[in-house]
Formats: structure tokens, sequence, C-alpha cells
């Protein structure tokens, strides 16, 4: 059997699990909770954070609009090394119990926009929507951790790959491996490691 190495979409299971919104009063000193890698924790002021549907269970993980991964307490402690994110820890205000959400630094210039599909706004140009991901194989080797975000969808999207690292390395592996629940891995994209020879 080949070799594969592949790179997965990370979303949220919202359908089965909490997520968390902004307090209204938060809402117009955070107008921008888009964390695509630009460095905040020097400025950083803690967000009040609350449940919006306490009637579904919690998971280990929390979606925060537009696209943040917020980690609980036991998903903190079973992936909190560089191992598995390089990643701004960006405290949340939460009574119930300690939340911090990722700033994910790595932003890699690997998406293939020669082999993908993709949908643009006419008046900016920019990419709006992915239909078919391609990313540069060469280019995704040289990360030091599994977890990445694209320029091309200014933060919005996250991604992780599996296959160039040890197994046991891989943020996907250890998220499934310890039975985390609350992200979802999309397959998107996949090439065989000889083309990394």
């Amino acid at each position: 059997m080949k070799s594969v190495i592949s790179i997965y979409k990370v979303t949220f299971d919202t359908a089965r699990f909490r997520t968390l919104s902004l307090r209204p009063e938060e809402q117009s000193q955070h107008p921008d909770m888009l964390l695509n890698g630009r460095r905040l924790a020097a400025t950083w002021v803690a967000s009040k954070v609350y449940c919006p549907d306490p009637e579904k269970p919690a998971g280990d993980f929390y979606y925060l609009a537009p696209q943040t991964i917020v980690l609980r307490p036991r998903a903190y402690k079973l992936l909190n090394t560089t191992n598995y994110y390089y990643a701004e820890e960006l405290p949340l205000d939460f009574p119930e119990e300690r939340l911090v959400a990722l700033n994910i630094m790595p932003n890699i210039n690997c998406f293939d926009r020669s082999a993908a599909e993709f949908e643009t706004d006419p008046s900016t140009g920019k990419i709006t929507a992915i239909t078919k991901y391609a990313f540069h194989p060469r280019r995704v080797i040289y990360m030091e951790t599994t977890l990445f975000k694209i320029p091309e969808m200014d933060g919005v999207e996250t991604f992780c790959h599996e296959g160039v690292r040890d197994r046991e390395l891989g943020f996907r592996y250890r998220v499934e491996k310890s039975k985390l629940q609350g992200l979802q891995f999309e397959k998107v994209f996949e090439f065989p490691s000889s083309l990394l020879r």
C-alpha cells in the first residue's frame, strides 16, 4: 500500500455540541474575533462569552464564531504541547471553567490555485469559497506542527496534515485517540509521499 499524506479541513460538530458566543455587551468592544495568526497576545483582553445552546452536551472543544477553536480543560491538558499546535493561547472570560481560544500562527502559503477550484468576489478578486482544494506538497512538509491556516481564506478555515511526521504527533490522531469530542475532520486533499523524494 502506497504511503500518502492527507490534508483535513477542521470543522465543528455544532449540531451535537454546545457553542460559544460573545456576550452582547462585548460585541462592540470585540467586533473582530477573527484569529488568523496576527499576534494579539500582548494586547488581548479576555472576552466575555456564554453558551447560547446549554441544552446540548458540552464537547471538549467549543466553536466560537467565525471559526475559532476553543479548548476546554481536558482538551488543553491533552494537546498543550508544540507537537500538536503552534498558537497563541488567548484566555476567555467564562465563569464555569478556564477556556483558551487558539490563535493558530502558521498561516502557510501552500494553497495551489492552479489545481484548485474556488469562487471569488468580483469586486476584489478575493477568494470567498473553495469548492475543490489543492496544496503544494513540498510546502506542506516544512510545517513544524500539523495544524495550519492559509492566507487565501484569511484564517477562517483551519487544516491539519497527516503523514509527514510520526502519526502520534498529528493533531487529528491525538484528538481521535483521546476520544476528544466537538471537532470533525474532512479529508480535502492527499498526495503520495513519493512526491517529496
